[in-house]
């Protein structure tokens, strides 16, 4: 009987309850980077195998992820711009991991034990993100060849053919995503924390995967390394991001326990020593890490006694602690990432978390067989509660103006969320709403974007000494980073439109004449627009009479082909990296 025979009915019920519990997302769209990266990406709308293993969206800035880039030109191939075939594509591809994972734990525990741990792992709410949100799609990928790799590493004396293979998984896990060097370091760790063979072969071929990596990395995607300074926290020192690891660390275990607040695109950064962002955390991180080590330490205690029940608890242990762990310190800004934290990055960590777990129940709950309905119970109550959070969480990943207004709602104060959902607002036509998102967002950093938004918004109210004010802070900001900005294909002379007719309704004509001819045409000398607002402000100081023409746009400033609204200068800030 085969490994699918064997756990087949298994696999029957891990499919009908990811079906049921994630049967919302088959009526969801595109959301957030989907439209950047998939439906407005020409380069995926192609099945280009050069264009795609080399430099392109997803293989710039400090990433190489060459084969999502080439599984979303298959499926957009196949199925264009329909959302139902990549969330039933990207919810298989979660069913089947689950199921892997669940094979592997059965090396280690009872199978009620394996199913019950993969049922948390497959309605966890912390992972809708990496179900629901097509972008994040690299989960699964990565994490189903990496699994994979495990399952065959387990046995003692390894073929050549299983152990090509084992590499060539690895390799899958790798190009996926950078979290798949965590398998591979798995892979070996296993090997030898098991006493099993072949460990030197491993390393050498551990140390041909890396270099592969490199060569392909380097000198065909062209891609080396560079921080997102945009992003608050990869834009602060070592010392300051160290500052971070308590809240952030916090923040995955709460979530885990108590999955009640979940939401996207988090910006927020502790940059100083306080009670709350730093203390309190810490003292709750050192108490949690505290009781794992404790189980840890009565675990070894009771296999050196030899105790045959107790079989390998320790080293089984050890093992998945090894893979929590590190799973983490990939999520802890030692290497600035291009968001604080992100649910989705712990679909690694949370297995290890689960393994630990697995353990604890076998060596501490030997009276299942004696308390067993009990025992139903309580997992049947617990597993409820999570798969109604992540059912009820589907539904926010409908569409960008559900998604982004639920989570700004729920407190995420990122201020380039507000800014896209601001421009979702304000192209439905509701744009009080949208003024009163924009004005939060420059209340939390001013950035030349929004400024210009705030502005706009004055403008519209027909406050323009307000409106004035916005415009000239937005061009101050521009003046004191223009690289960056026109680096991204930002340029403020929009905001100079703007500006100039601002000037002209508050009867200052005079002033809009002095910045189109001292400030905007020397930059810009051949734009009309600029030249119309120049005869308009001329017109209007000599009191001609004659109607002023609106020519200033009163939507962004910085537009571009995201689909969303989202300035240029953000559109590359999601990507995601682990």
């Amino acid at each position: 009987m085969n490994i699918l025979e064997k756990y087949e009915k298994y696999l029957y019920l891990i499919f009908l309850i990811g079906i049921v519990i994630y049967f919302p997302i088959f009526f969801n769209g595109f959301v957030w980077d989907d439209l950047t990266f998939v439906i407005n990406n020409s380069q995926v709308h192609q099945l280009n195998l050069p264009l795609l293993l080399g430099s392109n969206d997803f293989n710039s800035g400090p990433f190489y992820r060459p084969l999502p880039a080439v599984y979303f030109s298959i499926v957009y191939s196949l199925f264009g711009k329909a959302a139902f075939f990549y969330h039933l594509l990207q919810l298989l591809l979660h069913i089947v991991g689950t199921f892997l994972l669940f094979i592997f734990f059965c090396t280690f525990f009872e199978e009620y034990i394996a199913f019950f741990l993969c049922l948390i792992f497959l309605v966890h709410p912390i992972n809708v993100e990496s179900v629901a949100y097509i972008g994040s799609t690299q989960s699964e990928l990565y994490f189903i060849p990496g699994i994979s790799a495990l399952l065959l590493a387990q046995k003692k004396h390894l073929s050549n053919r299983r152990f090509y293979s084992i590499f060539f998984f690895l390799l899958i896990s790798i190009f996926t995503k950078e979290v798949g060097f965590l398998f591979l370091f798995l892979t070996i760790f296993y090997r030898f924390i098991f006493k099993l063979s072949d460990i030197k072969r491993f390393l050498i071929f551990t140390g041909l995967s890396i270099i592969i990596y490199i060569l392909m990395r380097v000198f065909y995607g062209g891609v080396t390394y560079s921080v997102i300074t945009f992003v608050p926290i990869a834009s602060l020192s070592l010392y300051q991001r160290l500052l971070n690891i308590p809240a952030i660390l916090i923040y995955y275990i709460k979530t885990f326990i108590f999955p009640t607040q979940l939401m996207i695109w988090q910006f927020w950064a502790v940059k100083m020593v306080s009670l709350n962002s730093f203390f309190f955390p810490l003292i709750l991180d050192l108490l949690i890490f505290g009781f794992m080590l404790v189980i840890g330490f009565f675990l070894l205690q009771r296999q050196r006694k030899g105790n045959k029940h107790d079989k390998q608890y320790f080293t089984i242990y050890l093992f998945f602690f090894i893979w929590f762990i590190i799973g983490l310190g990939m999520l802890l800004q030692i290497v600035p990432l291009d968001m604080t934290v992100a649910d989705r990055w712990f679909y690694f960590p949370i297995a290890g978390l689960l393994g630990m777990v697995g353990v604890s129940f076998t060596a501490w709950l030997p009276t299942f067989k004696t308390h067993k309905k009990q025992y139903i119970l309580i997992a049947s109550i617990l597993l409820l509660l999570l798969a109604t959070r992540t059912f009820i969480r589907t539904f926010d990943y409908k569409d960008n103006p559900t998604l982004l207004g639920h989570d700004i709602r729920e407190g995420n104060n990122n201020p380039n969320m507000m800014e896209v959902y601001e421009q979702v607002l304000w192209n439905a036509n509701k744009k009080s709403e949208a003024c009163n998102i924009i004005k939060r967002s420059a209340a939390i950093t001013q950035d030349a974007w929004n400024m210009t938004e705030v502005g706009n918004c004055y403008q519209m109210n027909q406050q323009y000494d307000e409106a004035i004010t916005a415009y000239k802070r937005a061009l101050q900001i521009f003046s004191l980073s223009p690289k960056v900005y026109l680096s991204l294909n930002d340029t403020p002379n929009t905001i100079y439109y703007n500006l100039a007719q601002a000037l002209i309704l508050a009867d200052r004509p005079q002033e809009a004449i002095d910045l189109i001819n001292n400030q905007a045409l020397p930059k810009y000398p051949g734009d009309t627009v600029l030249k119309q607002l120049l005869n308009n402000a001329e017109s209007e100081a000599n009191e001609d009479n004659s109607l002023i023409q609106n020519v200033a746009p009163s939507t962004s400033s910085f537009q571009n082909q995201s689909g969303i609204g989202v300035p240029s200068s953000f559109q590359q800030t999601s990507v995601p990296m682990l």
